[in-house]
């Protein structure tokens, strides 16, 4: 309890010694970076042990973030290790202040390696509502909701239990992870950011024989580096 009331101290200390002249940015939300940047982001945690994307605005009120992730769990399944690659597309929809609401997509591919055979699926990455508002020029809040439904390819092999036959079969596994996105971010100097994001929710997975659903824990840390 101490520890935690001591982050909390520092936490409150740094946002109200925030310089007033920085001009806040940042990336885990649904603000967008200007035209004239670019930002890369690091982070890991559960279930990832790297999570990274590039930010690329295009226009002031929409960005592509190509990314890429190694994860060694699923939902509350461990160990389960994979990869994705894909990209986010982010839009801006709204801007009041120091509000900002996105759409976001994001497609890509899911790889996932151990345990058993090797499993390929694409993820739609749609629907998600992002949302920032900036507390300070330095110290941003970010929340929403995620919907990136995906559908997983697994190849499995079935024994014949009378002749002892073998034959290769692939199941078709629905994915629709429906969590809430909470996060802050924090500008360490106007080039680099640290950021903490929690997903908290459900993940239901749909076969042909029914469907399961169960809790859905991730968080990541890390930091953003703008150009």
């Amino acid at each position: 309890m101490k520890t935690l009331r001591f982050v909390l101290l520092v936490l409150a200390a740094t946002v109200v010694a925030a310089p007033k002249t920085a001009r806040a940015w940042s990336t885990q939300g649904g603000e967008t970076l200007s035209p004239s940047e670019n930002a890369l982001h690091v982070g890991t945690g559960f279930p990832w042990a790297l999570q990274t994307g590039y930010h690329i605005p295009l226009m002031e009120s929409f960005e592509l973030v190509p990314n890429f992730g190694f994860y060694y769990g699923q939902a509350t399944t461990v160990p389960l290790v994979g990869n994705f690659l894909g990209v986010q597309l982010k839009f801006r929809a709204l801007k009041s202040g120091n509000f900002h609401l996105a759409l976001a997509g994001e497609p890509g591919f899911l790889m996932n390696y151990y345990p058993g055979k090797f499993a390929f699926g694409i993820q739609f990455g749609l629907p998600q509502v992002l949302a920032t508002y900036n507390v300070t020029n330095v110290f941003a809040l970010h929340f929403g909701l995620r919907m990136p439904i995906g559908i997983l390819f697994n190849r499995y092999t079935e024994v014949d239990p009378w002749s002892g036959t073998q034959e290769s079969k692939t199941q078709v596994i629905g994915l629709i992870p429906v969590v809430a996105h909470f996060g802050m971010e924090y500008s360490v100097s106007s080039t680099v950011n640290i950021f903490a994001t929690m997903n908290m929710g459900v993940l239901v997975g749909v076969t042909s024989d029914g469907s399961e659903a169960e809790f859905y824990p991730a968080f990541i840390i890390g930091g953003a580096f703008r150009f």
